[in-house]
């Protein structure tokens, strides 16, 4: 986490109703009931309620069983191919002329847009969108995975710049007084040349060699998509002190309940974030702990070895051992939390 964004980050269908039993002969597969499959965890509280696969699925008890019901779909349809990630001069919103005092590009991502300056390369920007896209679409179909989190993001206004240093400090300058202060959020960006792409970039000559196989977008991008998630779930992810299955998950982790980074951590600790506030540390932890479950640190020669002074975990079977919490959230509550690692080429 680079520290200017501390700062950045701190200021900030028709319904159906299908019964289904989870038997899997009682699914057909390809309809909005299979999703029932994906739940993560048998019928047993009744209102429990899951997400998965744009598919909202609630246990009710019919007929003196409980079962699956899918109260709502947002499945696509066969026709749908998702955004076309076309490069826009500038933002549709004219309310928003604002960004164009420094920004020149503009790509719609399900509503939110990445955004770039003269400066940058269109494949960077291109790059990052289809990062995007990735995450918030992980299974391909054309449609988020989670509506409620993609909406929620782009509905507050949040953009996710690909920039420099300069850029920034020139954007936050002219945004006083205009529509863009009040109506304009960014949980983090991505910098040219600074931060470190899939394709190569120039990166500082001391970093690791894991590092220079790593793409930033993996963090930085997840960064503007867990926004949604702390937001519209927040019982199980607000990054507030001690609120929520996450954030209870990352005082265990970091062997007890720190508002600030301790001077030195417990020995049992495995996360040992040493910068920012309570929230970042929250924004950090769910990061290590989707690339561990995903396999990011594993698929890296060298990358989990050189992240052990911060994260202690390096594959789902190991988060599954040594984090069941937070394991538990990722993958046995029903949310649709990425699973398939975004590379850039985003294809619906």
């Amino acid at each position: 986490m680079r520290k200017d964004q501390i700062k950045m980050r701190r200021k900030f269908t028709v319904v159906a109703v299908v019964l289904v039993a989870l038997s899997s002969s009682s699914l057909v597969t390809g309809s909005p009931a299979s999703a029932a499959v994906k739940a993560g965890s048998s019928c047993k509280k009744i209102g429990k309620t899951v997400v998965r696969s744009g598919t909202e699925l609630t246990c009710k008890k019919r007929k003196g069983r409980k079962v699956w019901t899918v109260t709502k779909s947002s499945a696509p349809s066969a026709t749908s191919s998702g955004p076309n990630l076309n490069v826009l001069g500038v933002h549709p919103n004219k309310k928003l002329a604002c960004l164009s005092g420094t920004f020149n590009s503009f790509i719609d991502v399900f509503g939110i847009y990445v955004v770039s300056t003269p400066k940058v390369p269109k494949k960077y920007l291109q790059h990052t969108a289809n990062v995007l896209a990735q995450y918030l679409d992980n299974d391909a179909d054309g449609k988020p995975d989670d509506q409620k989190v993609a909406t929620y993001i782009a509905d507050n206004g949040y953009i996710f710049p690909v920039w420099t240093p300069s850029a920034r400090e020139k954007f936050w300058e002219q945004a006083s007084g205009t529509p863009c202060e009040d109506n304009v959020q960014m949980a983090a960006s991505m910098y040219y040349l600074e931060d470190q792409w899939a394709f190569g970039t120039a990166t500082d000559a001391d970093e690791e060699a894991w590092s220079l196989e790593f793409d930033g977008n993996l963090e930085e991008v997840w960064h503007l998509v867990s926004v949604g998630f702390y937001n519209v779930y927040p019982k199980d992810f607000s990054d507030k002190p001690s609120a929520s299955t996450l954030t209870r998950a990352m005082d265990k982790a970091r062997g007890g309940k720190f508002m600030d980074p301790p001077s030195r951590y417990p020995s049992k600790a495995w996360y040992t974030n040493e910068e920012g506030p309570y929230e970042v540390q929250a924004h950090e932890y769910i990061y290590w702990a989707l690339m561990s479950n995903m396999g990011v640190l594993s698929s890296i020669p060298g990358m989990c070895q050189g992240v052990q002074h911060e994260w202690k975990i390096c594959t789902k079977e190991d988060l599954k051992a040594g984090d069941i919490q937070v394991y538990n959230l990722l993958n046995q509550k029903g949310y649709a939390i990425p699973t398939r690692i975004p590379d850039g080429n985003y294809k619906s």
